[in-house]
């Protein structure tokens, strides 16, 4: 017996004699025909069903807005403001650049496809539309291990980070980031190792069918194991960032008192808290892109499926990560908060606000 797993929709078998023709009709029988599926394209939804997919959609819809907006307002700030080009920031805008691709080049589509059931637009965009979806989640995932290694050798080593680490250096990551996800998203759809043997996508579908092999072994690679070097990563980092706490409270306080913004206890406490604040994004990418490929996991064992509208919010679980990134980096760092006034608040508002606080 072979197996077929269909992501987010079902799992079934079919018998290993049958030909190509015979294990399409199957596939499109179990997967249209099921009374369960909301994905036929004989029947419509009913009335209530109809009316949950048009609040949904509209609360899909304010979320893809919101994260393109997020993203676009923190990626030009960082670009065109001179002083926020370090490390962190360039890595950051690199993981807002990630968020920008889910959000303007799969959310409008995915809620296209939830609303009406359909696929409108042709079976090679449809490709492109999950290349997109792999690569930027990839993408994402490694710019946050990258930018945990960056924090946790800033804090651990910090002499040899200033003359070891450059701008340069860092360019050269994302390059490398970017070459290993559109790897990693394009040749298995060019290759079509992905799928089952012998499979043709039905017309006007486009679900994420993979076998389950490769979808297990795509899950462990694209997103456990380095889930697992970045939270090793975190925690050591973590440990790093209370050890110097520490010894920055065990140092004269009048000793700071005296002291440039760029003396060392300042620099370790900047430090400290960029830390917090990349470990805090980082969190938020686990609560919300680990369901996801637990069930991405449990949906290929043999007799299990998850239904339709519950994959769909576990996906969008995940797409909600993208949207709220720009935000949270936002709320917590200074520097980009203040360049972000200093931008959006009128020239003669901003002095009065100054003269307010000088008061």
């Amino acid at each position: 017996m072979e197996e077929y797993a269909i992501t987010g929709v079902l799992s079934f078998k079919v018998n290993e004699t049958m030909d190509a023709d015979t294990e399409n009709n199957v596939y499109q029988e179990n997967l249209y025909d099921a009374p369960w599926s909301n994905l036929s394209l004989d029947s419509k939804p009913d009335d209530d069903d109809s009316l949950i997919r048009i609040y949904l959609s509209v609360l899909f819809s304010f979320i893809t807005v919101g994260s393109i907006l997020g993203n676009a307002v923190l990626i030009s700030v960082v670009v065109v403001t001179k002083h926020l080009h370090n490390h962190q920031n360039i890595l950051v805008a690199n993981l807002s650049t990630a968020d920008m691709i889910v959000s303007s080049m799969v959310m409008p589509f995915s809620i296209q496809y939830f609303v009406t059931g359909v696929w409108k637009w042709g079976s090679f965009f449809c490709e492109v539309w999950i290349l997109f979806d792999v690569l930027a989640c990839t993408a994402s995932i490694l710019t946050l291990c990258t930018i945990a290694g960056d924090r946790f050798v800033s804090i651990s080593k910090p002499f040899y980070y200033v003359s070891k680490i450059s701008k340069h250096l860092i360019f050269k990551f994302i390059f490398f980031i970017w070459l290993i996800s559109l790897c990693l998203a394009s040749i298995p759809i060019a290759l079509k190792i992905d799928r089952p043997q012998n499979f043709t996508r039905p017309e006007r579908t486009c679900d994420q069918i993979f076998n389950p092999i490769f979808s297990i072994v795509s899950s462990i690679c694209s997103f456990y194991l380095p889930l697992i070097v970045m939270c090793t990563l975190y925690f050591k980092l973590y440990r790093e960032a209370k050890l110097q706490s520490k010894r920055i409270n065990a140092t004269v306080v009048t000793a700071d008192d005296h002291c440039p913004s760029g003396c060392p206890n300042q620099v370790k406490r900047r430090e400290n808290k960029a830390a917090v604040t990349i470990g805090i994004i980082v969190g938020c990418f686990v609560v919300c892109w680990t369901p996801y490929f637990i069930v991405n996991i449990i949906s290929r064992l043999p007799g299990v499926y998850i239904s339709p509208d519950a994959y769909m919010g576990f996906t969008w679980l995940g797409y909600f990560n993208s949207a709220i990134n720009p935000y949270l980096y936002v709320a917590f760092t200074n520097d980009i908060k203040r360049t972000i006034v200093k931008y959006f608040t009128p020239e003669e508002k901003r002095r009065k606000a100054i003269a307010l606080r000088n008061m």
